[in-house]
Order: structure tokens, then sequence, then C-alpha cells
């Protein structure tokens, strides 16, 4: 049986052919009818708030508070994304109290996230990061955490991702607890509400072994309050140990290919469901270990990858370094290029072929 999952409502209803008399072309006709109606089912997922999205969520980062970015609604339009991850939200300073980036308020970008939601695409908030304040940890009691992410909720979205890095916090019992308390009374309240864990990937042995996600602690915590997961995302990025000589999209399928078996082992789930709670974002061009670079035959690999296994979610981080370093910078981490010769959006138009 599955454990912490909330199962989707069924796709469209299935055609319903009776007739008294059945003859040789009626039954073709009804064959072909519930064989395309199955199609449709196989390419379509209702989520619990009722509306169909396609089976594959697309969903880039954007870093909110990058300075002059297009609106959210300009940028699903610019990578054909039909879904967005907003990062991060994260405590101010050593405060209980939320903020983009912890300095900017939440409200800021209120107008631009009822906009996308208005224009169908699914925002996701994302708590947390590799640095940062993380909410949990900060408020420390289930309670605080869930007074906390009701301001999120507030915003007017029903998807919150929870990024859960670094060693010494993956490892902190009393936050891991707290966070999945309030995320479980916040499920209660809210019947639509989704949620999605960030983890990062273990660095492969080599280019095809993986175990999949670095840790598992917050996640577990999670299924045992009873949490309604969606998707498990892992970060293939900034291995370290040996990748850097590694092909970085073999690698990313790898951690992929290792991640569905954990789904599989404590969700409970079969494989195809396993696939689909799947998520996976490559940092494009050059990670922050600069020995690991991501390029456009990465991204061909991993989309592949995930049209071929019927992957939940491909994203990327982020929209904002989807383009050309100036020569000052490039070949050099940056939140505004990638480090790699490309178009603007190139690895936006290689991402979308999975829709």
């Amino acid at each position: 049986m599955a454990r912490g999952r909330r199962r989707r409502q069924g796709g469209p209803g299935r055609w319903v052919l009776a007739g008294v008399a059945v003859i040789a072309a009626i039954a073709a006709a009804a064959t072909v009818l519930v064989l395309q109606n199955r199609d449709t089912e196989d390419k379509a997922t209702t989520s619990a708030s009722g509306n169909t999205t396609l089976s594959t969520v697309y969903a880039p980062y954007v870093y909110m508070t990058l300075a002059n970015r297009p609106t959210l609604t300009q940028i699903a339009e610019k990578t054909g994304a039909n879904a967005l991850h907003l990062a991060f939200a994260i405590t101010e300073g050593d405060t209980c109290s939320l903020a983009w980036d912890g300095t900017t308020a939440l409200d800021t970008y209120k107008s631009e996230i009822t906009a996308a939601i208005d224009k169908g695409i699914e925002v996701i908030v994302s708590s947390g990061g590799a640095s940062g304040g993380e909410v949990a940890e900060a408020c420390e009691t289930a309670d605080a955490t869930q007074e906390q992410l009701q301001t999120l909720l507030d915003l007017g979205v029903r998807y919150l991702d929870f990024d859960v890095e670094g060693d010494a916090r993956v490892a902190n019992t009393t936050a891991n607890v707290a966070r999945a308390e309030a995320i479980a009374a916040l499920q209660e309240k809210y019947a639509d509400l989704k949620v999605s864990f960030t983890l990062a990937a273990a660095p492969p042995t080599d280019s095809t072994t993986a175990t999949g996600a670095a840790t598992t602690a917050p996640w577990v915590a999670a299924v045992d309050a009873g949490v309604a997961i969606d998707r498990i995302n892992i970060m293939t990025m900034n291995y370290g140990g040996n990748v850097a000589a590694q092909d970085m999209g073999a690698a990313a399928t790898a951690s992929a290919t290792g991640l569905h078996k954990q789904i599989q082992s404590i969700q409970g789930v079969e494989s195809a469901d396993a696939w689909s709670m799947v998520g996976i974002t490559p940092m494009i061009g050059v990670n922050d270990l600069t020995t690991e670079t991501f390029t456009l035959e990465d991204a061909k690999t991993v989309t592949d990858f995930v049209t071929k296994n019927g992957v939940g979610m491909l994203s990327y981080w982020s929209v904002g370094r989807d383009s050309q370093c100036a020569a000052s910078v490039t070949k050099q981490p940056d939140a505004t290029c990638s480090g790699v010769e490309q178009d603007e959006y190139a690895f936006a138009s290689a991402f979308k072929a999975v829709l």
C-alpha cells in the first residue's frame, strides 16, 4: 500500500458504449473510442484542485529577488513552462519569519503570483535551499512552523516545496518532526495542498550508478506524519568526488534511477507511480563546483530520459542563468548566466520537449 501520498483523481471519464445488438462494426468503433480516451488519460492527470495537467510538469526555478528579471507570466511564455518554482522563501536572520531570500517581504510579488496562477501556471513556492534560514529549524515547533507556512499559502499558492540540504540540517530530528507535523496539519486544512521535498543527490560512484537522494530523513519524517507527498526532487548538481570527469547528463539520469528505487521503498508504490513522483533539477552550465558543467547535450540526455520513463517533473536552476555570459564572467558560476556558449533560453527550449 502506498504511504504518505494522496492519490490524484482519475483523468477524463471513460467512454461507455452500450447497445442491445453488437455487431462487428460497433465493436470496432467502441474499441477505438476506448483506446483514444485511455491515450488521453495517459497524457493527462487531474490534480487535487480539479485542474487537468500534463503528466510531466516542467517547472524551472525563478530566483525571485534577481534584479531586472521578467515577470512570472513572461518567464512562463519565454520558457514554455507549465509550472514555476519560486526560490527561495527563507527566514530573516535568526528569526522565525519567512521572506524572499530572507530580505524581501513575501507579498512584494503577490500580484505577479496571482497573474501567473490566473494564466494556468502552477506556482510552487520553495522554502529552504542550500543556504539561508530553514523555517522548521528556525521556528523549532510545529505550531510556529505552520504559522509561517500559512503566510506562503496566503499568497494564493497551493504547492509548497521543502528544500532541505546540508548534513546538519537534514539530520535535525526536531526540525524534521516539526516540519512534518506542520505540513500534515495544513493538508488537513487545505485538501488541495500539494507538497514536494527537494534533496541533494548523492554523488554517483560512476556515470551509471547512484543511490538517489543523499539523505531521506526529512522525507521519511513527513511520511511517518501522514503527509501526502506529490514529488521528491533531487538537485543533480555540485556532486563533488569523482563526478568531475563524468558526463553530467548520465550522472543526472543515474541519480534519478536511484531515487526511483528509494521512492518505491519509502512510499510503497509501483514502478510507474514511483517515476511520476521523481523530480530532476540540474544546474545548467557551469556548476558551483566549476569542474562540473551541464551542457546542452546533457539537457537532451535528461529530456530523453524523462520522456522515456514518465518522470513526473523536470526543472533547472535557474531561468536567470539561461543565457551566455559576458566575456568577463565566462566559465564561472553566475546568477545571471550559464558560463557556456548558448543562445538565450537555449536550455529552456531543450527541456520543454518533455511536454
